[in-house]
């Protein structure tokens, strides 16, 4: 069990809900890493932050996070959970998720997870659909930044209607597009991205998406995107 006051950074529901630091609250971490069941429990503000220490820009966002997961097997573990505001009207977001993370073999890993969004601004934002989505994310193998030459393979397909998921605080799949960063617009589509370990602690990573818009009920297709990145650890 463990206790942490302040200001962090705050990760749940597979990455749909990650904070670059900017979560002023409490959180309470309980479970083990051989433990069956392990999970988080926080509440606090998340706020959008400047980088310049103490510096917060816009408004005050306070949440209730709960995650929760279960190990069914070595191979097979399943999450679920929610991230809420004390105000909807300021924070429109009550997001619930359900997801599992599969070893489908050696080298396989695949993850997969549903959201929706329950506030009523969200739902009454576009009337043709309800604001929810799923994704999956496979990969082969991974870049280990603690061995030189090891690489991976993935593909990842997401759907995402407007104002599913909170697009100011998400990482993995929904965070490494251009069409990140708009509640009001949506997204769906595939990506491709390869890592290879180019020294200790250095990672070269490739990404190319193609996505479309899933705003008011129609596709609005996105130019292809694609870039190059080398993320070095210290």
């Amino acid at each position: 069990f463990k206790a942490s006051i302040g200001r962090h950074q705050v990760i749940g529901a597979y990455n749909m809900f990650w904070t670059n630091g900017g979560y002023d609250g409490v959180v309470f971490d309980f479970g083990a890493p051989a433990d069956k069941f392990s999970g988080k429990l926080g509440y606090g503000d998340v706020g959008n932050y400047a980088n310049a220490p103490g510096v917060k820009t816009g408004i005050s966002k306070e949440l209730l996070l709960i995650d929760l997961n279960y190990k069914l097997s070595d191979k097979l573990s399943l999450n679920g959970a929610y991230y809420g505001a004390a105000n909807t009207d300021v924070y429109p977001f009550e997001v619930w998720t359900l997801g599992f993370q599969a070893k489908l073999a050696q080298d396989w890993k695949l993850t997969a997870a549903y959201f929706e969004n329950n506030a009523n601004y969200a739902k009454d934002y576009d009337y043709n659909s309800d604001p929810n989505g799923w994704y999956a994310d496979l990969w082969y193998k991974g870049a280990n930044k603690a061995v030189v030459g090891s690489w991976g393979l993935n593909l990842n397909y997401r759907q995402a209607k407007p104002y599913a998921l909170d697009w100011s605080n998400v990482s993995g799949v929904f965070a490494n597009s251009m069409t990140s960063g708009n509640n009001a617009l949506g997204v769906k589509g595939w990506g491709f991205q390869a890592n290879y370990t180019v020294s200790k602690n250095a990672v070269l990573t490739a990404t190319y998406e193609s996505l479309k818009r899933t705003y008011g009920g129609f596709d609005d297709s996105v130019k292809p995107f694609y870039y190059v990145q080398m993320n070095v650890y210290f």
